[in-house]
């Protein structure tokens, strides 16, 4: 699976977007929608068998239009 023997990580990384005049209360709603969709993830196991020797790290993504509006590694 992994075309590069010598990388330490892989990555999950979930994005989620609003819309440019979103206030701080929808951007944290939708980093917690990313929170709960990489907890699916990781409890999906195929990740898992897919990292190979890797470590997997997951990471959550919110984009206030074009502008990046929150960034967060989730622990699993």
């Amino acid at each position: 699976f992994l075309n590069h023997p010598e990388m330490q990580y892989s990555y999950v990384v979930e994005f989620k977007y609003v819309k440019h005049d979103a206030g701080e209360g929808e951007v944290a709603a939708k980093l917690e929608e990313a929170r709960e969709q990489l907890r699916q993830y990781a409890g999906d196991g195929r990740h898992a068998q897919a990292k190979g020797h890797t470590k997997l790290r997951y990471i959550a993504v919110v984009y206030r239009a074009w502008e990046l509006a929150a960034l967060e590694e989730v622990k699993c």
